[in-house]
């Protein structure tokens, strides 16, 4: 993973958005996108991601795996994590974008954190999460794991993210909108700040 000449000098600012499966992370970031599209300043970043292309969840960059090592070897990425059996990678240009004074918003993970704030130390934490009974309720009803798989993401959707990281909490246990208008603040906010020019 490559590394920045200077953190804080960069002149954008971050907002990274974690929770466990099944709160709506996803769902929450799609709501979202309509509300800033006018915005040139505002960036939803793509992942580069080792699944097939056509996911309706995200819009993402499909490579193999066999490809993904190779940009990571290569330096091609800022940042990579695995989850669930796939690999994400940020894309080195980014900290271009940052520089740039954008804002970035960034679809992560709370087992990336650690690496994620290495790279944008100033960046704002949000968690996204739900009840637990929300939380069955929709990994059941997509469908796309077993019973094994569906109980492994509920004892893991009970890992917080390190107090360290001072995270905003965002509970999207009802509907959509509202935990949509929660997070559509929070980047207004940092969107001004950007604006007034203050680095992360």
């Amino acid at each position: 993973m490559s590394e920045t000449s200077d953190h804080h000098s960069l002149r954008g600012r971050v907002i990274l958005i974690v929770g466990p499966s099944g709160a709506g992370k996803d769902a929450v970031i799609q709501w979202l996108k309509p509300q800033l599209k006018t915005d040139p300043n505002i960036v939803f970043v793509r992942r580069t991601i080792t699944r097939a292309a056509g996911d309706t969840n995200e819009d993402h960059i499909a490579t193999s795996q066999e490809d993904f090592r190779k940009a990571e070897q290569s330096g091609q990425f800022l940042a990579t994590w695995s989850a669930h059996g796939l690999f994400y990678g940020l894309s080195a240009d980014l900290h271009d974008a940052v520089e740039s004074g954008r804002l970035l918003i960034i679809n992560g993970a709370r087992r990336a954190l650690p690496e994620l704030k290495r790279v944008f130390p100033g960046a704002l934490v949000v968690h996204i999460t739900a009840k637990q009974g929300v939380l069955e309720e929709r990994l059941r009803s997509r469908a796309r794991e077993n019973e094994a798989e569906i109980q492994e993401r509920l004892q893991d959707a009970l890992k917080l993210p390190d107090p360290a990281f001072e995270a905003v909490v965002i509970d999207n246990s009802g509907p959509i909108d509202r935990a949509g208008s929660e997070l559509l603040a929070l980047v207004r906010n940092e969107a001004r700040q950007c604006l007034q020019g203050d680095p992360v």
